[in-house]
């Protein structure tokens, strides 16, 4: 049987009706690709968070999170 998908609640409770858009823009579906190691990675920062992946890359794009480039230490 295949593996069912993990649900963030974060991601559900967007979907709830009367939900106040977060952004001026509404939210476009995009493909990534990535590979399984840094999808891995990408949701662990996610749920570390407690965002949504979606959440986090919009947080990320927007510079309201910060990346810190570790080689530049």
């Amino acid at each position: 049987m295949p593996k069912s998908k993990g649900v963030n609640p974060k991601s559900i409770e967007n979907l709830q009706p009367g939900g106040q858009p977060r952004y001026d823009q509404p939210k476009r579906a995009r493909n990534v690709s990535t590979t399984d190691t840094a999808w891995a990675g990408l949701k662990e920062l996610a749920d570390e968070r407690e965002l949504s992946l979606a959440e986090l890359l919009e947080q990320i794009g927007r510079g309201i999170l910060k990346l810190k480039d570790e080689q530049a230490a």
